[in-house]
């Protein structure tokens, strides 16, 4: 890809060539964050499943599916919980995400 963006820029056109060459440099950092694990405070609250992160004090790696749960509450003499993460690891909240990556073809 750095080879066809160093291209497209070398063509000294204005216009749509240096167009091209910035939507290609957009994707590329795009795909680089997408395959990384991320701060958990930029993680998407919207219930999306996402790859969930965090190291227990036993020092295990822990990963594991999860979403965030914007309407989590009890009913009955329990009170609210409130919005958290949803995940095995009930009580830890995770410290990293990362996109679940495709399915194999």
């Amino acid at each position: 890809m750095d080879d066809l963006v160093s291209r497209l820029r070398t063509l000294n056109f204005m216009g749509p060539w240096k167009e091209a060459a910035n939507v290609i440099e957009d994707l590329e950092e795009k795909l680089r964050m997408i395959n990384q694990w991320q701060p958990i405070e930029t993680a998407p609250k919207d219930n999306t499943p996402l790859l969930l992160y965090n190291k227990i004090d036993d020092g295990l790696h822990y990963i594991e599916v999860g979403y965030w749960e914007t309407y989590l509450c009890w009913s009955g003499p329990i009170p609210e919980e409130g919005p958290g993460w949803q995940w095995n690891y009930i009580g830890v909240d995770p410290t990293h995400w990362m996109h679940i990556p495709l399915e194999p073809k």
